[in-house]
């Protein structure tokens, strides 16, 4: 969102104090610009919306937790049997979409668009695993595809994966508290793990935009059989990555205070689930997923800035329909409670007299700059008014019991 100065009256004031010494120069107090800032939202909030409900909690309470049992030494939760019951399950690649995402692989001659995915807890998917030819040093052939036996992800080995077939649980497998920080596989022909892959966000007919990992085959051991050159050609093995949804998640969206002009509540979107580990020790965790970020000031999720962990600069807005669209970030975190609302959000409103830093609040009966909703709530596109969207909106700021989302 685009700045508006509301600082005027508080130089002015600040003059009026300061007339007895003309010698004095005006003062910045960044605890009093702050108050100037929070009452002109205030103002400008309670004008377009009525006064809240005295108990209005803006959906803010306690989210009972997932209990994770997990083999200490591994990510892999295998029990697909289980997963429906804490998370979403992603439905299987159907042979349209693995078809689709191999032509687009087959024919992709540059790089470019390769993203960087950020997930904790994802699915890993079957897309395809190639049968292309390759020949070794000794001219003997062999199928790529064929030697490679299994995958990592981060460095995590993703157990019971390797040759999936879709139509079973087999054709997917639930990561939790790993990474996606690069992906790689191992080779049977000369004993190595290769990460020679790309990543890329492919919006599918009919499926919508998934992220997907190829691989190109390689193998470069000591003997002249077991050395393959790649082909430049990212067929060879293909999975889905797709971020996991927990179902007690909670989406929060908020309102950075640079702006009265629109409330749209979508300068920082993010969904927060809780689990519960008892390995090694007994820890809840807030798993914390960036949506989208349609501010354009320093906005901090515990500590993370949202513009940087989305690889774009703070002047973008993303995901909004405006700006850049970047895919969902997403974290674990330790924490001391399962109330979404002590989750802290930071702002640095930099302005030509100085910096302030706010904390974004939700207070019982008092104007609210986040609120916090299923996580099935879509936000709003930028420079869209949440009333606009959601025309009960107004309601439920009278009255709790009224959702605005129903």
């Amino acid at each position: 969102m685009k700045k508006i100065s509301i600082f005027a009256a508080a130089a002015l004031a600040a003059s009026f104090s300061l007339t007895s010494c003309s010698n004095d120069k005006y003062h910045f107090d960044p605890n009093f610009q702050t108050e100037v800032v929070k009452s002109k939202y205030n103002e400008a909030f309670t004008a377009l919306f009525g006064t809240p409900d005295a108990t209005q909690n803006w959906g803010f309470q306690k989210i009972t937790p997932h209990t994770i049992k997990l083999d200490a030494t591994r990510a892999t939760n295998p029990n697909g049997n289980q997963w429906a019951d804490f998370i979403n399950v992603p439905e299987h690649v159907s042979a349209d979409e693995a078809q689709y995402v191999y032509d687009y692989f087959k024919n992709l001659t540059a790089t470019e668009g390769n993203v960087t995915l950020n997930f904790s807890d994802f699915f890993v998917q079957q897309v395809w695993k190639g049968t292309d030819a390759y020949t070794a040093g000794n001219d003997a052939t062999v199928v790529g595809g064929n030697q490679m036996d299994y995958l990592f992800a981060g460095e995590d080995h993703v157990y019971n994966f390797n040759n999936a077939i879709n139509n079973t649980w087999d054709g997917m497998m639930l990561i939790q508290n790993g990474s996606t920080d690069k992906f790689s596989y191992h080779n049977s022909l000369d004993s190595k793990v290769h990460d020679k892959y790309i990543a890329m966000a492919i919006d599918v007919p009919g499926h919508g935009v998934g992220y997907y990992v190829a691989f190109d085959y390689i193998a470069d051991g000591q003997n002249p059989n077991q050395k393959c050159a790649a082909d430049g050609v990212y067929t060879d093995w293909i999975v889905k990555i797709v971020p996991g949804v927990y179902k007690n998640s909670h989406r929060i969206m908020c309102e950075d205070l640079g702006t009265t002009d629109d409330f749209d509540f979508n300068d920082v979107v993010f969904d927060v689930a809780y689990t519960e580990e008892w390995w090694p020790e007994h820890n809840i965790y807030a798993i914390i997923t960036l949506q989208a970020a349609g501010g354009t000031m320093p906005l901090y999720v515990e500590g993370k800035e949202v513009h940087e962990a989305m690889g774009a600069p703070v002047s973008a807005m993303i995901n909004t329909g405006a700006g850049v669209t970047r895919p969902v970030v997403q974290w674990k975190q330790k924490v001391a409670s399962t109330n979404p609302d002590d989750i802290e959000i930071k702002v640095v409103n930099e302005t030509s007299e100085g910096a302030i830093t706010y904390t974004l609040t939700a207070e019982t009966g008092k104007v609210p700059y986040k609120i916090c909703v299923p996580s099935s709530v879509a936000w709003t596109a930028e420079k869209q008014s949440i009333e606009a969207k959601y025309p009960n909106f107004k309601q439920w700021v009278a009255n709790k019991s009224l959702p605005f989302w129903n």
